[in-house]
C-alpha cells in the first residue's frame, strides 16, 4: 500500500511547488564573495553628493566583506551605491537587509533611501540610519534631519544584522531580528535606492564593514524559477553544440549558453530535474544530450527548441510528473498581455535579447516591470538594461497532448512558403538572428538563418516552394516531429536562379519513421503517374501512356521552352479528360507539374 501511495504523496508535493504564489523577489543582491581581495566591487559605484577635499579612504573587498578604513584626517563620508544597469526603476518600497561590521570610530551609515542628484549633487537626498557613540543611532532625513533617535547599545566590535522595511510613509527597523523602531512619515519618501556609507564623526578615524546585501519587494508576483548560470564552474568549460564548426574563439557553454540555460531553469521548474538516463538536469548535461542528438542544435549553434520537447517527454522515465511533455510555442514579436497570461498561469517564458536569451520570472505588484532570471548578467529585472523590451517569447506548457511539428530551416534570402493538401498556406517563417558573445570577444561566423515553424500538422501532403529574386545556391533543412516527439530529419540543397524548387512532405503526424520527402522532378512525377495507374486513379491506358510519353518528351528536351510546352500539353489532357483521372490526384499532378515547370 506503501508503495501506491508513494507516487500520489510526490504528486502532491509537485503541486504545492507549481502553483503561482506571492513571493518577495529580489531586486538586488551581494555578498561580496566572488570580488577579489583589495579590489572595488563590480556591481556597485562610488557616489559622493558632496566630496570633502583631502578625503584619502578607499573602499574595496576584504575577506568577503565590502567597506572602507578611513585614516586619520578631517571630516570624510562617501556612499557607496547600486549600478544604474542593476537598480533601473527607483523604489521607495522594498525591504533592504545587509551585516554591518562597526570596528572602530563613531559614524556608521546605512542609507536606505538614496536620491541621487547627478547635475546638482548638493540637492541629492539620502535617508539613513546613522550609529553613533557610544552606540545610539538615528534615523535620519534630508540635511542631517533627525526623524527619530534610540538611546540602545550597539556598540562598535560587533556585527548586527539590519533589516529595513521601507514604505512610502513608514519605515521599520530591526536589529539583529528585533523590530527597535516603526516610524510613520508625515509625507512620503522619495524613489531612490539603497546605499552604504561611512564617515568619520567627533572621531578623526573609522572603520565600517558590510556583507550579505539584499533588497526584496514584498508582494511582488514571482514563480520561484531556479536561477542557474551558464558561467557555472560545473558546465562553463564544457564544448557548447559543434562550436567548432561555427566559430574560431571560445567554445563553451560559458559564452554561448544563455538559451540552453534558460531552457534548463524553465524545465526545473516544472519539476523536471532528471535527464531521461538518472543525470542531474543541467546545462552540461542537457548540452551532452542535445550533441547526441539529429536535431539537438540548427546550424550556428541555435538550439533547437523542439528537440527538448522530446527530452521532456522521455524524461517522464526518471521524473514523477502529471503530464505527459511540455510543448513549446513562439510568440514571434512583444506582447506583454501574453506574457503576463503565462505568468498568471505558471508558465515562465523565455524572452529573446538581440543575441541573448533570459527567463521571466514574474511581475512587480504596481505591474511596472518584469522580473526575470538572466543566465549570464546579473540583472532581475526587464528594465534597465533591457528597457522593458524583448524581441520575441517562447513558452514550455505542460501538455498530455499531440507534439507534432513541421520545422523547416534554409538560408534567410530564400522565399519559403508551405501550402497543405488542400492548397492553403499554413506555418510561420521567420529570420533568427545568431546568438553572441556577451563580451563581445568571440564571432558567430554563420550569420542568420530563416526558421519556418506549423505546430499540430495534418497527415498528408504538404508542398514546400522556394524561391528568390536572383541567383542563390540554398541548404534545406527539414525537421518533421511526430506526436511523441519524434524526428525525421532530412537536408536538400540546389540552386535557384530567378526559378522555384518544390518539395513535397508525406507526413505522417502518428509515426516519424513513415514520413517522407521528396523533391518534385521528371522522376518524382513520372512515380505519381505509375503509381495513379496501378491504384485505377488513372482509368485510361491511352491517358496514361499519354502522360507518360509527354513527360519523357519534356524531360529530354534541351529547349527549356519545347519543355515547358510538353509539360503544357500534360496540363490540357488532365483538364480535359476528367472521366478517366481521379479527381484528387488530377488536383495533385496538375499542381506537382506546375511546379516543374516553375523550377525550370
Amino acid at each position: 500500500m506503501k508503495k501506491l501511495l508513494a507516487p500520489v504523496f510526490y504528486l502532491c508535493i509537485l503541486a504545492l511547488f507549481t502553483v503561482k504564489q506571492t513571493f518577495a523577489a529580489t531586486v538586488f543582491e551581494d555578498n561580496f564573495n566572488s570580488t577579489p581581495d583589495n579590489t572595488f566591487p563590480s556591481k556597485w559605484i562610488m557616489y559622493s553628493p558632496a566630496p570633502v577635499p583631502g578625503c584619502s579612504a578607499t573602499w574595496k573587498v576584504i575577506n568577503g566583506e565590502f567597506g572602507v578604513y578611513i585614516p586619520p584626517q578631517g571630516g570624510c563620508a562617501d556612499n557607496a551605491i547600486p549600478l544604474d544597469a542593476l537598480w533601473p526603476t527607483p523604489l521607495n518600497d522594498y525591504i533592504f537587509e545587509v551585516d554591518a561590521r562597526f570596528v572602530s570610530g563613531t559614524d556608521h551609515n546605512i542609507p536606505y533611501v538614496i536620491r541621487p542628484d547627478l547635475i546638482t549633487p548638493e540637492l541629492s537626498t539620502i535617508y539613513e540610519l546613522h550609529f553613533g557613540s557610544p552606540g545610539d543611532f538615528d534615523l535620519g532625513g534630508p540635511i542631517d534631519q533627525v526623524l527619530t533617535s534610540i538611546s540602545q547599545g550597539y556598540p562598535n566590535g560587533n556585527t548586527y544584522h539590519l533589516k529595513i522595511i521601507v514604505k512610502p510613509t513608514q519605515v521599520k527597523i530591526f536589529i539583529n531580528d528585533l523590530l527597535v523602531k516603526d516610524v510613520t512619515l508625515s509625507s512620503p519618501l522619495p524613489l531612490g535606492r539603497i546605499g552604504l556609507r561611512a564617515g568619520v564623526g567627533s572621531d578623526p578615524s573609522g572603520e565600517t564593514w558590510f556583507d550579505n546585501v539584499k533588497v526584496t519587494t514584498e508582494g511582488d508576483d514571482t514563480l520561484g524559477v531556479p536561477l542557474i548560470k551558464q558561467t557555472d564552474s560545473l558546465w562553463a568549460n564544457n564544448i557548447y553544440d559543434n562550436a567548432f564548426a561555427w566559430t574560431p574563439g571560445s567554445k563553451s557553454i560559458g559564452t554561448w549558453g544563455c538559451a540552453l540555460t534558460s531552457a534548463v531553469m524553465v524545465f526545473r521548474h516544472n519539476g523536471i530535474t532528471k535527464t531521461p538516463t538518472g543525470e542531474d538536469l543541467t546545462p552540461g548535461t542537457v548540452n551532452s544530450w542535445l550533441q547526441g542528438s539529429v536535431d539537438g542544435y540548427v546550424r550556428n549553434g541555435l538550439l533547437n527548441w523542439l528537440a527538448l520537447t522530446r527530452l521532456s517527454r522521455l524524461a517522464k522515465i526518471t521524473n514523477i510528473l502529471s503530464f505527459d511533455a511540455l510543448e513549446y510555442k513562439r510568440i514571434n514579436h512583444r506582447d506583454d498581455s501574453i506574457l503576463a497570461s503565462s505568468l498568471g498561469k505558471n508558465i515562465p517564458p523565455i524572452l529573446e535579447e538581440p543575441g541573448h536569451f533570459i527567463v521571466a520570472t514574474g511581475t512587480d505588484s504596481a505591474n511596472t516591470t518584469f522580473f526575470i532570471n538572466d543566465p549570464y548578467y546579473d540583472r532581475t529585472s526587464l528594465a534597465g538594461s533591457y528597457n522593458k523590451n524583448y524581441l520575441t517569447m517562447g513558452t514550455y506548457t505542460p501538455v498530455n497532448s499531440d507534439l507534432s511539428y513541421i520545422m523547416l530551416v534554409v538560408d534567410p534570402n530564400i522565399n519559403l512558403k508551405v501550402t497543405d493538401q488542400n492548397g492553403s498556406p499554413v506555418g510561420e517563417s521567420f529570420v533568427q538572428q545568431p546568438i553572441t558573445d556577451p563580451l563581445g570577444i568571440n564571432t558567430n561566423t554563420k550569420g542568420p538563418i530563416k526558421i519556418y515553424y506549423y505546430p499540430k500538422p495534418t497527415s498528408g501532403k504538404h508542398s514546400v516552394v522556394l524561391s528568390t529574386s536572383g541567383k542563390s545556391p540554398y541548404q534545406l533543412d527539414e525537421y518533421l516531429y511526430d506526436e511523441n516527439g519524434n524526428v525525421f530529419k532530412k537536408t536538400e540543397s540546389g540552386n535557384l536562379n530567378g526559378t522555384k524548387d518544390t518539395f513535397i512532405i508525406n507526413f505522417d503526424k502518428s509515426d516519424s519513421t513513415n514520413t517522407k520527402t521528396e523533391k518534385i522532378t521528371f522522376d518524382y512525377i513520372k512515380k505519381e503517374i505509375i503509381a495513379a495507374y496501378k491504384l485505377k486513379k488513372i482509368k485510361n491506358v491511352g491517358i496514361y501512356t499519354a502522360l507518360l510519353g509527354g513527360l519523357e518528351i519534356a524531360n529530354k528536351s534541351h529547349n527549356k521552352s519545347f519543355t515547358k510546352a510538353a509539360l503544357d500539353t500534360m496540363l490540357l489532357i488532365i483538364s480535359k479528360d476528367k472521366k478517366n483521372i481521379d479527381s484528387a490526384f488530377a488536383s495533385i499532378l496538375t499542381s506537382d507539374i506546375q511546379s516543374l515547370k516553375n523550377s525550370l
